[in-house]
């Protein structure tokens, strides 16, 4: 049985908790539907009350349907916090409530009640009855804060650089192109940092090749050899010929790399780096093998050359 909680927050008194109740329900959409009739019945108010209700996709969908003249609801957005709820990472209990006006109309919470719909998981949200529908024209209108605000935050430095590279990492460990899930992201940036070495020289030596390739691209190729070699002995003398050039024989994979990205027009992006990453290794590959690459094409976005 849901359980709901109620508080109160008018002009003349400050929010002040109300013991719980239980929602009927018998899981058929007509009961979300008079459930929810019900609460906009008893709270819809001048002034606003914040109630704590478990949603499932039934709530949901007549939430939804109270859904009008708002913004371009973004399917990605939803399958992303969707994704989150069956992977048991959303955290619904911010100050960030659901909230419908005085005419019971939902006014913000699309998203988060698509994802339920999309996930099938029942999520206890906070949802804010009897807001001013003139209010809807501030909703949403902060900075947001990124996942490189957060790093900060965490102590975490080359934030801008490692936001990049994890989230091409999160591509290659999902084989799909990666989400912008920010916790998701977050959560595998404060791990990379807090148990990988390599995560970190990863960083650096990406930084000193961003003259003629991306950082994140190799970044993720220094990350990928580095974590799939048995020749890390040659991780050094390697990195230093990507960097400097020098004393490279006509026919070495390192020099034929180098001159396929200063060939290189295309913008970058995450498929152009994962790609430019898949070149690297091939040059690498080579190297230790002592044969030379016909080519440094690579097709997939999401998945990399076996390590050598």
């Amino acid at each position: 049985m849901p359980q709901m909680q109620t508080k109160r927050d008018t002009k003349s008194a400050h929010a002040v908790p109300i013991a719980p109740r239980e929602l009927p329900t018998t899981g058929t959409q007509a009961s979300a539907v008079n459930q929810l009739a019900a609460i906009l019945a008893q709270y819809t108010i001048v002034g606003h009350v914040y109630l704590e209700i478990s949603i499932g996709p039934e709530m949901a969908q007549a939430m939804l349907d109270r859904n009008f003249n708002n913004r371009p609801l973004r399917e990605t957005r939803a399958k992303i916090m969707a994704r989150a709820m069956l992977e048991n990472r959303y955290r619904a209990k911010v100050p960030h409530p659901i909230c419908f006006d005085i005419e019971g109309v939902m006014r913000d919470g699309q998203h988060r009640l698509r994802a339920v719909i999309l996930s099938g998981c029942v999520i206890t949200f906070t949802v804010c009855f009897g807001c001013d529908p003139a209010e809807r024209d501030y909703y949403d209108q902060g900075i947001s804060r990124s996942v490189a605000d957060i790093a900060r935050e965490h102590g975490h430095l080359n934030v801008m650089a490692g936001q990049a590279l994890v989230a091409l990492i999160l591509r290659i460990e999902l084989q799909e192109p990666a989400s912008l899930d920010r916790n998701k992201l977050t959560e595998r940036l404060d791990e990379l940092y807090g148990t990988d070495p390599d995560f970190d020289m990863a960083i650096k030596t990406g930084m000193r090749l961003r003259l003629f390739v991306t950082p994140s691209a190799s970044g993720l190729a220094y990350w990928t050899i580095a974590h799939g070699t048995a020749r890390r002995d040659r991780l050094d003398a390697f990195w230093e010929a990507m960097v400097s050039g020098a004393n490279l024989p006509p026919r070495s994979p390192v020099l034929r790399v180098r001159e396929h990205f200063r060939a290189a027009t295309a913008r970058s992006t995450r498929d152009v780096a994962v790609k430019a990453a898949a070149a690297i290794i091939i040059a690498w590959n080579g190297l230790i093998e002592r044969r030379n690459p016909r080519h440094f094409r690579w097709d997939s976005t999401v998945r990399l050359p076996e390590v050598v």
